[in-house]
Parts: C-alpha cells; sequence; structure tokens
C-alpha cells in the first residue's frame, strides 16, 4: 500500500475520534496509528484472501460478513458496491448471517440475481459456515449456493418480537408458534367447552388482535413469495417445485434454528455445488480472516466491528460501541438462539 493511501485509510479510520485543533489531530493520530496499522493489516490479509477466490474460480467476488442483524443499509451498501465494481466476470457474494429483515435479504438476492441475468453473467451465494433465515433468503436469488461440509442454511418462517417479562427483555418468536399454541387449545375446547373463557383470556394477555394475526399470517405467505420470486427467476423455474421448496422452508421444520446442510439443500431440489479442495481452502482462509476482525472487540478503539461489506477494491464496515455490546452479552445465550428472525 502506498503511504498515501495508508495516511488516507489511517484518517479515515480515525475521523470520529479526531477533534478540530491540528495539534490534537496529531496526537490522536499518533496515538492511534499503532491499533489502526494493525487493522489495515487485516485488511490487506483479507484482500490477498479474496483475490485468492477470484483467481481460482474466474470470478468477483464480494464479501457480506454479518454477525448481528440484515439491515436495509447493507443492501444499500451492496448494491452501491455492485453498481461501483460493475463487474464483468460472474459473481460471487460470499454471505455469513444470522438474518434479519427478510424484505432485505430478498432485495439483495434479487438485485444481484437481476444484475448479473442482464450482463448474462452467473450470481452464486458461497456459504462457508451460516447464512440463516434472511440470509436463506438472499441465497434462494443465486443461480447455486456453493457449500461445504460446515455450512448450513435455515427455515424462513417468520419471527415477532415479544416482551419477556421474566428475561426483562424481548425475544423473538416463530409466529408458527403462535398459531400452535391457539391450535392446540382449539381441540381442547371441542371437548371442555369452558376452555373457551381460557383462550380468551390468553389472547386477552397477549394482546392479540384478529388483525394482528391476519399480518402474521400474511408476513408467513410473505416470506414464501420472497422465496418463490427468486427461485422462479433463478435456480427453479417450475412455479409448482418453487411453490413445495418455499413450503417445505417455511412449515416443515419445528425449529426455526434447524440447520439445512449441503446435502439436505441437495435433497430440497436446490442447486448445490459441494465446494472441495483448492477452492474451498481458499474459501475458508477468507473465513478465518474475517473471524479474526468482525466481532472482535477494541481493533478500531472503543468499537466493534459486526458487519463487513467488502471487495478488492472497495469496503463498508458497520459497528457498535463497546458499551452496546456490553448490553448484547447480559442477554440470555439460550433465549438468544431464537434471534435469527
Amino acid at each position: 500500500m502506498n503511504p498515501v493511501t495508508q495516511w488516507s485509510e489511517l484518517i479515515g479510520l480515525a475521523a470520529p475520534f479526531i477533534v478540530k485543533s491540528a495539534a490534537a489531530v496529531a496526537e490522536a493520530l499518533s496515538s492511534l496509528q499503532p491499533s489502526l496499522q494493525g487493522v489495515l493489516e487485516m485488511r490487506q490479509r483479507r484482500k490477498l484472501a479474496i483475490q485468492r477466490v477470484q483467481d481460482l474460480r474466474k470470478s468477483f467476488v464480494f464479501v457480506y460478513w454479518n454477525l448481528d442483524q440484515l439491515l436495509p443499509d447493507d443492501f444499500f451498501s451492496l448494491a452501491d458496491m455492485l453498481q461501483e465494481e460493475n463487474p464483468t466476470q460472474n459473481i460471487d457474494l460470499i454471505v455469513l448471517s444470522p438474518g434479519g429483515s427478510p424484505a432485505y435479504g430478498y432485495r439483495i438476492g434479487h438485485t444481484f440475481q437481476q444484475w448479473a441475468m442482464r450482463q448474462k453473467l452467473s450470481f452464486r451465494v458461497i456459504v462457508p459456515l451460516y447464512a440463516k433465515s434472511a440470509a436463506t433468503i438472499l441465497a434462494l436469488g443465486a443461480h447455486e449456493i456453493h457449500m461445504g461440509l460446515q455450512s448450513e442454511i435455515g427455515p424462513i418462517d417468520p419471527q415477532f418480537p415479544k416482551y419477556d417479562q421474566k428475561l426483562g427483555r424481548r425475544r423473538y418468536i416463530p409466529a408458527l408458534a403462535l398459531f400452535d399454541g391457539v391450535k392446540l387449545v382449539s381441540e381442547h375446547v371441542k371437548t371442555i367447552p369452558i376452555l373457551t373463557q381460557v383462550l380468551e383470556r390468553i389472547l386477552e394477555r397477549e394482546n392479540l388482535t384478529l388483525d394482528e394475526l391476519g399480518l402474521l399470517e400474511r408476513a408467513r405467505e410473505s416470506g414464501k413469495q420472497y422465496g418463490e420470486v427468486l427461485l422462479e427467476d433463478g435456480m427453479v423455474p417450475e412455479r409448482k417445485k418453487a411453490r413445495d421448496i418455499v413450503e417445505h422452508l417455511t412449515d416443515f421444520y419445528k425449529s426455526h434454528g434447524h440447520p439445512i446442510d449441503a446435502f439436505e439443500v441437495e435433497r430440497l431440489g436446490l442447486k448445490m455445488v459441494l465446494c472441495q479442495s483448492q477452492e474451498w481452502q481458499a474459501i475458508k482462509d477468507v473465513r478465518d480472516e474475517y473471524k479474526k476482525f468482525v466481532g472482535v472487540p477494541g481493533l478500531i478503539p472503543g468499537k466493534m466491528v459486526t458487519t463487513a461489506i467488502e471487495t478488492v477494491n472497495s469496503r463498508i464496515w458497520r459497528s457498535e460501541s463497546l458499551e452496546e455490546h456490553g448490553e448484547k452479552k447480559r442477554y440470555d445465550p439460550e433465549a438468544e438462539a431464537f434471534n435469527f428472525k
């Protein structure tokens, strides 16, 4: 990296900590340089790892490495980057995400899919570890999903936030769990009519109205629709087969965290490529470099990067303060298993 570019990167990273006076700027840069220099060296290693994948696969690689939530801003950043890079080779999007917004998972998948098709290119999603929930919807937009033995996607049934008074925070509940609960009580009402009053009290306590129940059902159907549109325009053009696959992804699995590995993806009828040998080793090298950076507190002073969107040429990072990270660490890990959104 040449000195001008290096100092430009340092100043960009240091900007949140810099005050107005020239002396303070110099002092801030001096104190931050050792830490930020390490961040730049890590970035350089990631660039080399991405370039290695590109060379082996004859593709242009985007990386979306997300540890918190898939957000609208992630779509906007990826769309901007796609437009700026304007790749002329097949597109590989390396994805790690627990999920988030189904609508913007759909938008990422649909945008990359349609852009690639108009350029007569192939769009492949590579899953080095996991792409769950909304990130699974994203992956359905690919022409192929490339996986290894370590990889998994997940169900796409929607979750809704509910405040848990015992835990003192909100957690995410599968919409199907609510419908199953109502169904369970309703079945007993047939034999024990007095339970009608119990059902009424439950619905009253949960503050659920008929229109809210209807909205939950429409959210389930919306997730299916996202998947159908992506599959029909991509790897599964037959409408009935596409519908069957999204029905399975929405309704078959009892847990939202159910791991769907490469072999199960293939059985579902999706175009899965099992990566091996040199290519997969290069992808694992990318994975290992991002694990050293995203989610590691304090690499940037006072911050932790939670999302990295990168190519060999560009980078966008999303971070949170260590105080915010500390608050999240007080959450119950078992309850957090539901937070795949």
